[in-house]
Formats: C-alpha cells, structure tokens, sequence
C-alpha cells in the first residue's frame, strides 16, 4: 500500500492508495461533472491517478493540484468518493481531454 503525506485544504493530510479519490471539472453553476479514481503509483514528483474510464491524471507529488493535460482542461482531484446524481448536483462524466492539433477529444 502507497502512503504519501500531501498538503490538502491548509493543512497536512496522510493519504494512501486504499482511499478514494474524485477527478472532476467544475460547469459555469454549481454542477461538478467527474468521475471516481484510484491512485496507482507515484513518481520522483508526481502521483499518478487512473480514473474509472481509464484516463490518467497528473498531480504534484505534495499536493492535488493537476499539472500537464488535467490542468490545461480544468480538472482537479480530490480526496474521497462523490455521490451521482440530479439532487447532487454531481454528475458522472469520463474525463476527456482537447487535441489542438487532432482537433478530437481524447479519453487517455
């Protein structure tokens, strides 16, 4: 089992890969579309996430916050499981990224 000490809404929060996570995207109101995610390795720098669709998500190694793909597209990941559903206000969606060049959303 992973574990990683990271600095989550200003304070210190012990982690490890047996938790939750969220990877989502916040809409123009206060709908929040996303997906659940596991936590699968961590490099020198990063900790990397694989959500539920398959698409990876980058995060700093000592924080949540997004970097590469996930950052661009406004993503972020947080700590724990997220309820689905219209009185929720939470909604299930893959996580997809803009190819500039491809002009096509990409899912990996």
């Amino acid at each position: 089992m992973m574990r990683n000490t990271i600095w989550n809404n200003g304070e210190l929060k012990e982690i490890n890969s047996d938790m939750g996570f969220f990877v989502g995207r916040c809409s123009s109101g206060h709908t929040v579309f996303g997906e659940h995610a596991r936590w699968i390795r961590s490099t020198e720098k990063h900790m990397v996430f694989e959500t539920v669709s398959g698409a990876i998500v980058k995060t700093e190694i000592d924080t949540l916050n997004t970097i590469g793909k996930a950052r661009k597209n406004g993503y972020w990941v947080s700590i724990g499981r997220r309820q689905f559903g219209t009185d929720t206000q939470v909604y299930e969606s893959k996580t997809s990224y803009w190819n500039e060049k491809k002009l096509v959303m990409e899912y990996k």
